[in-house]
């Protein structure tokens, strides 16, 4: 029995850490962000977060993130489209996820993220993106704004222990949200065969989504949704990031999440196939992200 409440700690950190991975790979992608929460150790606190855009959401999912079988985050995903000029589309999409059940206990697990822009027939061109998270006691912030040739700027608070990404390596990319609604996007065009590059304000990662199976998601106690779906793998793979002088390309050493399957079905009329489900590992465990809400405007 000692024993049993000696390692007690160390399980929950691991329980915490697992579930954090999965929340911020949810958030980067709304299932694939590459920011683990649990890497921010500076105490500068951050004290506010202005609002991306104050459009109303067309459509907002709901989603429980289940870990070894226990509650351990909720996520909300919300987007809004709004016809502008001619074929563009205003958009604009809101990520949160935080710590519930026993991970709540543990940790203080919230984030907050937006972006607004502009949807053309050449895809999303983000304006601005914000993000605001906490693990424990720290926060940080990320605003990323787009100038007019598409080459984002950012400013991380606190400041990363890193240098910039040069901007040659910038150029191209997009912000983690709009990352994600290209995929959403591209998987319902053509199925799951499409990457993007997405920059965080640390680093440049490539999201890639491959296979395309035809699925059939039975009943669940937990998800909402059975039926038809179509599968797709998911890899997160690191472009480059610049460490204390060094630019480092290629793979990250540690891969916080792997085996990465999203299930996507129409659930929504006037938008793209959406996600239902998610699975992964990582190296504390399998985790699943199950749809549980869907609210329209």
């Amino acid at each position: 029995m000692a024993g049993a409440l000696r390692s007690l700690p160390k399980a929950a950190k691991a329980y915490g850490k697992a579930a954090a991975s999965v929340a911020a790979v949810a958030g980067a992608t709304l299932l694939l962000s590459a920011t683990p929460m649990w890497a921010q150790t500076e105490s500068e606190q951050v004290t506010s977060l202005p609002p991306a855009g104050a459009t109303p959401a067309d459509v907002t999912l709901h989603y429980d993130i289940m870990v070894g079988g226990l509650h351990a985050t909720s996520l909300q995903f919300s987007l809004s489209l709004d016809e502008s000029d001619g074929d563009e589309e205003a958009y604009f999409g809101q990520f949160k996820a935080q710590a519930e059940g026993m991970l709540s206990w543990i940790v203080d697990f919230q984030m907050t993220s937006e972006i607004n822009g502009t949807l053309t027939e050449d895809g999303f061109r983000p304006e601005h993106y914000e993000s605001l998270s906490t693990w424990r006691d720290n926060e940080r912030r990320v605003a990323i704004d787009f100038d007019a040739n598409g080459i984002p700027q950012a400013e991380v608070v606190p400041q990363p222990d890193r240098a910039p990404v040069p901007y040659e390596y910038r150029d191209g990319t997009l912000d983690p949200l709009s990352s994600i609604l290209t995929l959403i996007y591209g998987a319902a065009a053509g199925g799951c065969d499409d990457q993007v590059e997405a920059y965080d304000g640390r680093r440049v990662y490539r999201i890639s989504i491959n296979g395309g199976e035809q699925v059939v998601l039975p009943e669940s106690s937990i998800n909402i949704y059975e039926g038809d779906a179509i599968t797709c793998d998911v890899s997160v793979d690191r472009v480059l990031e610049v460490w204390r002088g060094e630019t480092t390309p290629g793979r990250p050493k540690k891969r916080y999440l792997q085996d990465i399957k999203a299930y996507f079905a129409p659930i929504v009329e006037g938008f793209p196939s959406l996600p239902v489900r998610l699975e992964a590992m990582s190296a504390y465990g399998g985790a699943r992200a199950h749809l549980v809400k869907i609210e329209r405007d």
